[in-house]
């Protein structure tokens, strides 16, 4: 497959022979940030001609505080983002007045080159938003100007960096490099970028071997950084093809395994899994698709930046996994004809995937080998608990869409969690867990994920079991030895519809929004549908607007100073109520065992079982049958395979024993460790 993909790069090559490859690559970067649409390109000059009719004589908006030091959410960036949407309506039009006021902005800028506390707008922010500025209307600079803007561009010192902050480097000095015709600044610069699109050893930034992402040390980012990075790394990539800058065969082949089998696996419609995204959660609008041309590329980025348009540039080009590409472009799009199925667990970032046509689940954990979370820049306050178990369930993509300043941060859909301690629990923000027996197995169809938790004085064993049409999560040995309520929260999210609910004996039934909910045992289950308060500015950066809407938030009471608590729920993506009560009356799932030393179910029709064993142990088969592990593992057994992790992330022989037959299943170690062997049965 290689030498055909290097065949084709030869031929592609040979036709840009011989032009301006210089030129080839600013072309390729000004269109790609250019609507073809009619409609899109009608609402840049309308937008640019309101920012044109603002402006005051000096070149500067009165509406913005230039004296602003916001380290995240800058003020002043304002400026250069509506000059960049001035200067692209330039290149949309011959509006001479706009041109005009489009110089005395950028004027305006050069003159005061205003600076911020934050390292990150100086070298990285603001070399980018003038640097696409400056190419837009490259024909009507001076010498002065052009200088003036390459000047502000080389500022960044990207041989220190690593990930994203590396690319975002990389690709100035690129645009740079475009602006001022050196072709010796774009070819150091892309070599270095192919540099980074490789998977890094163990405690580096960048590509995990799982094709997860990390930044800021062991930390899950593959929805901030990550997402960044798969933007920037996929369009960039697209600008060079067939020219003499483009991708080697091994840079390639990493990317596309990093787009494909890792953020391919994170996305509905056009939301990015909110777990994976960090402090970045805490940024209004944040997308993996954006539909306004008018927007970015810094926060929130539009849709010249954001995935969708990245995938669509990339998939433009014969690539050898072309047809998955092409499949990732639609769903980007918003056609549903090509689904991603499967179940997929990352286990260098203690993350699970579970992918059906009609829903897609996540879990998000956190072991003594990663960092949880992180608040920086005064970004990511309350989030402590973002990595405690995090389980959040997408139908169409918009169920949590903008809804963290609403959100009760001591439940957190799918965590356990000490209720009225965020305060106290704000210093364990970017520290690692305490456990190591955290992770998942996983067949590529079906997975379990499993978390030991300790939390301050909490401790729990958390497992959820992937099926088809529903998944279990359960808890046990629930204790903690403070007098603050403990809770498990099953959802929090947007108020969408009439709420149906039941009771069949000692078990419970919800209903709300195509979701059903069915807790098989006595529990405490708690459900609030009205009004939640809260701004932006109780998380992150944003505006201290104190907004109000209906949020569902359905938890389970644990009680204060709880001992050996449990709990057991089923969670049916696109179940109607009647369907909900009715599996409530005959369950096809059975609980097995939900205890410290095991979590197990079976699935009533498939025979499957998946269990936790958190110490060697054995569960019955019926007909006098046992299952049986020598060592702590995770397992899932159908009829013909069985497949094995072991969450500490460490090599290890497990015999599982199957009745009277029995099999060794030899679990690898280094960058694999932690990750699932299938083995078929004998």
């Amino acid at each position: 497959m290689k030498w055909l993909v290097c065949m084709a790069m030869c031929v592609i090559a040979a036709r840009v022979a011989g032009a301006d490859e210089l030129a080839v690559v600013k072309d390729r970067f000004i269109q790609s940030i250019l609507p073809t649409g009619h409609g899109e390109r009608a609402s840049i000059t309308s937008e640019a001609g309101r920012y044109a009719a603002s402006i005051m004589v000096d070149g500067r908006w009165g509406d913005i505080d230039y004296a602003d030091q916001t380290l995240s959410l800058w003020l002043a960036r304002e400026h250069l983002q509506r000059l960049l949407v001035m200067a692209k309506g330039c290149r949309l039009s011959a509006d001479a007045e706009l041109k005009a006021k489009t110089q005395a902005a950028l004027s305006f800028w050069l003159d005061h080159d205003f600076h911020n506390p934050n390292w990150w707008w100086n070298e990285i922010g603001v070399p980018q938003l003038l640097g696409e500025t400056a190419l837009m209307i490259q024909n009507d600079l001076s010498d002065a100007q052009c200088q003036a803007v390459g000047k502000i561009m080389a500022r960044g010192v990207w041989t220190k960096w690593t990930g994203q902050n590396l690319i975002w480097g990389v690709t100035n000095q690129i645009l740079r490099g475009c602006l001022v015709g050196s072709e010796n600044l774009v070819a150091e610069a892309y070599k270095r970028f192919y540099d980074e699109i490789r998977v890094v050893p163990a405690d580096q930034e960048g590509i995990q071997a799982d094709y997860s992402f990390h930044q800021h040390g062991a930390q899950f980012y593959s929805g901030g950084y990550g997402l960044a990075f798969a933007q920037d790394t996929a369009r960039f990539t697209s600008f060079v093809w067939g020219t003499k800058y483009q991708i080697p065969a091994e840079n390639l082949d990493v990317l596309e395994h990093y787009l494909l089998d890792g953020e391919a696996w994170m996305v509905c419609g056009d939301t990015f899994d909110y777990s994976a995204m960090g402090r970045e959660i805490t940024r209004k609008g944040k997308a993996a698709v954006s539909h306004s041309w008018t927007s970015g590329p810094i926060a929130p980025a539009g849709a010249a930046y954001t995935l969708g348009n990245a995938v669509r540039l990339l998939t433009s080009h014969e690539l050898p996994r072309k047809a998955e590409f092409d499949a990732f472009a639609a769903r980007l799009r918003g056609d549903g004809t090509s689904p991603l199925v499967g179940n997929k667990h990352f286990w260098k970032s203690d993350y699970m995937s579970h992918r059906r046509a009609e829903y897609f689940a996540s879990v998000r954990m956190f072991s003594d080998r990663l960092i949880n979370t992180e608040q920086v820049n005064s970004e990511g306050r309350k989030s402590q608990h973002l990595a405690d178990g995090c389980c959040l369930l997408y139908r169409n993509g918009y169920e949590y869409t903008n809804i963290f300043p609403l959100w009760d941060w001591a439940k957190v859909p799918g965590t356990t969690a000490e209720q009225g301690a965020l305060d106290i629990e704000a210093k364990s923000i970017g520290t690692r867990g305490k456990t190591s027996f955290v992770g998942g197995a996983s067949d590529g169809t079906y997975g379990i994920a499993a978390m030991d938790l300790q939390r301050g004085q909490l401790k729990a064993h958390k497992a959820w079991m992937f099926f088809d049409d529903e998944f279990v999560c359960m808890g046990a040995g629930i204790t903690c030895t403070s007098e603050n309520p403990v809770a498990t929260s099953v959802n929090q999210c947007w108020l969408h519809g009439a709420i149906a609910k039941g009771t069949v004996g000692a078990a419970s039934w919800f209903q709300h929004d195509g979701v059903g909910y069915v807790f098989l045992s006595d529990e405490r289950v708690h459900l609030t549908s009205g009004a939640q308060k809260g701004s932006w500015a109780d998380i992150g950066t944003g505006s201290a607007e104190v907004l109000s809407e209906r949020v569902f938030n359905l938890w389970i009471d644990h009680g204060a100073r709880a001992s050996d608590g449990t709990y057991a729920y089923i969670v049916l993506p696109g179940a109607l109520a009647s369907t909900t009560e009715a599996r409530v009356r005959e369950p096809d799932i059975e609980i097995v065992s939900n205890s410290p030393e095991m979590q197990a179910v079976r699935h009533r029709i498939s025979g499957r079982i998946m269990a936790a064993f958190y110490a060697p142990g054995k569960l019955s088969l019926g007909g006098g049958h046992e299952l049986s592990v020598d060592q702590p593992c995770l397992l899932i057994l159908d009829s013909s395979q069985v497949t094995v992790s072991n969450p500490r992330n460490q090599a290890m022989k497990v015999h599982v024993g199957i009745g009277d037959k029995g099999i060794d299943v030899s679990l690898p170690g280094g960058e694999l460790a932690g990750s699932s062997v299938t083995t078929q049965l004998p």
